[in-house]
């Protein structure tokens, strides 16, 4: 059923989460060199582990933005991970749909057809979708809410993904395809 790992659902919508707050240390650092410790904008750890471990503190912007700040003042994550960062530190903070404030909590959230309209508003105002992705997934929404159901009655992406590479499954998933409209006419003539 061409790209049904997007067609569904918005997991990927949240991955950037843990990524930004986990890299924010001296890993990789192309300055490594000019970071001594302690380090007093990090709450003057004394060590690479004390600084992650400062860092982690997911649930205090002021400390994100520390964090960012000084990963971007020594080059240790790249431009577009210190922009995404500073653009959803505060999302980190408050927590994004049903109140999820990591990776794999959101992506756990998302990943049920039920909270589909959410996640999709979520991503929608905070650009975490785009392009075909973002089309794909409001055309399943749209479908949903005009009470078409979901092949098998999945109610998870792996589960729809799973239940849909099942070739006994192929019609089904195909009519629902066509009926939420995630093909292009010409692909059904």
């Amino acid at each position: 059923m061409g790209n049904s790992r997007s067609q569904f659902f918005i997991s990927r919508a949240i991955i950037f989460a843990s990524i930004i707050i986990s890299l924010v240390l001296v890993v990789n650092a192309t300055s490594r060199d000019d970071i001594t410790f302690p380090i007093p904008e990090l709450g003057n750890c004394a060590s690479e582990k004390e600084c992650r471990s400062y860092c982690d503190q997911r649930d205090n912007l002021d400390i994100i933005k520390a964090c960012l700040a000084f990963a971007k003042k020594h080059n240790l994550i790249s431009k577009d991970e210190i922009e995404k960062g500073e653009r959803f530190a505060e999302i980190l903070v408050k927590g994004g749909p049903g109140g999820c404030k990591n990776e794999r909590d959101c992506v756990s959230y998302c990943e049920n057809i039920a909270h589909i309209h959410e996640c999709l508003a979520f991503a929608e105002k905070y650009g975490f979708l785009s392009g075909q992705e973002l089309e794909e997934t409001r055309k399943v929404a749209r479908a949903l809410r005009q009470g078409l159901r979901t092949p098998g009655s999945c109610t998870r992406k792996n589960d729809c993904i799973a239940y849909c590479e099942n070739p006994a499954h192929l019609d089904e998933c195909i009519a629902f395809a066509e009926r939420a409209e995630l093909f292009p006419p010409e692909e059904l003539g």
